[in-house]
């Protein structure tokens, strides 16, 4: 199970590298995108990649920062979401996919948390038992 894990995070790390490019392309060429500021871009060039390396790595403080990082995802692009469907009558797609993917990753994150909780238990000789 584990190698299967380890790919499926290396599939969420190369999203977010793809992110990374996307936002990139707004530093360089903002006329390709929807309008944002150039220093936004570069910042979620910059918080790509480190969830990028994040997702690979996994550390177990990665799960709760995640969360504030989803949270952001679905105000942010929500919100602009409601604003190009009121004002455009168009789906706003380049912000359909983090509001639809990051809250997977969280779950991802937070499955995973747990199985390596369980795992370094077990090697531990102790098992953490859920609730009855």
């Amino acid at each position: 199970m584990g190698r299967r894990r380890d790919l499926l995070f290396a599939l969420c790390a190369a999203g977010f590298v793809a992110a990374a490019v996307y936002h990139a392309v707004g530093v360089f060429r903002p006329a390709w995108l929807e309008p944002a500021p150039v220093w936004r871009h570069a910042l979620f060039v910059g918080l790509n990649l480190l969830l990028a390396a994040g997702f690979l790595l996994r550390p177990p403080f990665l799960v709760w920062l995640f969360a504030v990082f989803v949270a952001e995802q679905l105000y942010g692009h929500g919100l602009r979401a409601w604003t190009i469907w009121t004002a455009e009558h168009r789906v706003d797609w380049t912000g359909l996919v983090p509001m639809v993917f990051t809250p997977i990753m969280l779950f991802l994150l937070v499955l995973d948390a747990r199985a390596r909780r369980r795992e370094s238990a077990e090697g531990r000789g102790r098992v953490e038992r859920g609730p009855s």
